[in-house]
């Protein structure tokens, strides 16, 4: 016991707020790198030509010299559980960076600019709750689209619309897309750019000199790097979520159900003698973490749901795995006869992740009987609203 009092309510910034010389309660905090010459060389830091040192990444790294195009697709507000949506058309980076003077950032409304307009939505200071995002209330155990719009990580759904992107189509899936004017995306700034072709460009003259700097593009890697910060939720195969796969070049009868299908045949994951902690099987849908089979026929991978522990209950699927697996062994665009004969693997695309799932709770306890061997609890909860079903892990556990 700390002996610390608890407040019944949320501080008030008028009563509780600090003001510091006549300054505050609310206060920038901005962080100072590359300020130091003892740390040159140690961070990631570069020196542009009128002397300003700058942190860098991967973007400037293989952006500023043109090693390289980028493009940007993102979750949306308005279709928070449905897909993703373009917010840079693959492009040089330099557009983006002064990169011959100082090294700031232009004004240009790419990566960075969309990067920078990402905000957490419907937040409400006075009560901190998210009622003014269209209600979006406690005890939730569902989510639907354009509510609690800060909630939803339907990644499966995000890499399906940029294998279709990378594959020459014109404009964004029906299911995914939303009316820009009036949305929550436009309110908070987010650009929605038509879409350009990645390789054929807008011009045959844009065309002809993004080849000339990268290369053509039957001879180029296409590469797809998914940055995760969360569980996936709500990409599983409800309704027509998943046709938008269909609009690939994909051979008939190998849709997406099939190359996922394909990955728990080839896994082992497909075996009447195994169960696999997940929220819902296909035939058995408990929306907990619970042991279930995956046999192959009635319960596969591709109907397999709700990941554990995280969310057993909202719906995040294998769509991912199954979609990059076909875009690795498939091109995304159908090659020319002298397209393969230059490359083989003429518009296939590599799939790199990156995951930032926060930490999860955990307790590890040996076990009695077999040394070097742990028992592992993961605490967990279960919320039963109006006969419904809401469960994840807990959150702030100690």
């Amino acid at each position: 016991m700390t002996g610390l009092s608890s407040g019944a309510n949320n501080p008030r910034k008028d009563q509780q707020g600090v003001t510091i010389s006549g300054s505050g309660p609310d206060f920038i905090v901005r962080v100072d790198a590359c300020a130091s010459s003892t740390l040159i060389g140690t961070e990631n830091c570069k020196e542009y030509p009128n002397g300003n040192f700058k942190p860098i990444g991967l973007l400037h790294e293989y952006g500023e010299g043109n090693l390289a195009e980028f493009g940007l697709m993102t979750g949306s507000f308005a279709k928070n559980i449905s897909g993703g949506t373009l917010r840079s058309n693959m492009q040089s980076f330099q557009s983006e960076v002064n990169y011959t003077t100082n090294g700031t950032f232009s004004a240009s409304q790419g990566i960075v600019y969309t990067m920078n307009k990402l905000r957490v939505y419907g937040y409400r200071y006075s009560d901190g709750s998210y009622i003014g995002d269209a209600n979006c209330t406690y005890q939730l155990t569902s989510l639907e689209n354009n509510k609690c719009t800060s909630w939803g990580n339907p990644m499966g759904e995000m890499f399906i619309e940029s294998l279709r992107y990378l594959g020459g189509k014109t404009a964004a899936s029906t299911q995914y897309d939303y009316t820009d004017s009036g949305s929550k995306d436009a309110a908070m700034g987010l650009p929605k750019p038509a879409w350009v072709d990645p390789f054929n460009k807008a011009t045959p003259a844009a065309k002809t000199a993004a080849e000339a700097i990268f290369g053509q593009g039957q001879c180029r890697a296409v590469n797809a790097i998914n940055f995760n910060a969360s569980v996936i939720s709500y990409d599983d195969n409800t309704g027509t979520e998943w046709s938008p796969f269909a609009d690939l070049p994909v051979a008939a009868g190998k849709g997406l159900v099939y190359q996922i299908n394909v990955i728990g045949m080839d896994e082992g994951i497909h075996d009447a003698a195994k169960t696999w902690f997940i929220g819902n099987s296909g035939g058995t849908n408990t929306n907990t973490c619970t042991g279930k089979v995956l046999d192959g026929t009635a319960n596969t991978l591709a109907t397999a749901n709700g990941l554990c522990p995280d969310a057993p209950s909202y719906h995040g699927s294998y769509a991912l795995t199954g979609a990059a697996y076909w875009a690795r062994t498939n091109p995304v665009r159908t090659p020319s006869t002298g397209d393969l004969k230059a490359n083989e693997d003429a518009y296939k695309v590599k799939s790199f992740s990156v995951a930032l799932s926060p930490g999860k709770p955990r307790i590890e306890v040996p076990h009695p009987t077999t040394a070097g061997a742990k028992v592992v609890i993961q605490p967990t909860y279960q919320l039963l609203v109006g006969g419904t079903v809401g469960s994840g892990t807990i959150v702030d556990f100690r």
